[in-house]
């Protein structure tokens, strides 16, 4: 599993986020910050867990909460 994000698992992520309703500035910012907090093999660890009704690793969990927070003071919705 590789950690850096490839073009495609970006454009991936960009493409969700705006799918879930949001603008493409603010896609663009929080899939910035995601990249810069999480390798993409953390990203689906959490993503699988979360599917599977798992409750993700606390390391991976202070990460996406890191994120969220830093998405909510600098991706304007």
């Amino acid at each position: 599993i590789s950690s850096t994000w490839s073009a495609t698992e970006k454009k991936d992520a960009l493409d969700n986020c705006i799918s879930s309703g949001n603008s493409l500035p603010y896609c663009e910012c929080s899939v910035e910050i995601l990249v810069s907090l999480l390798s993409y093999s953390e990203f689906k660890k959490f993503d699988k867990d979360i599917r599977e009704g798992r409750r993700p690793s606390s390391t991976i969990n202070s990460k996406m909460m890191r994120m969220s927070k830093r998405v909510l003071g600098e991706c304007k919705k």
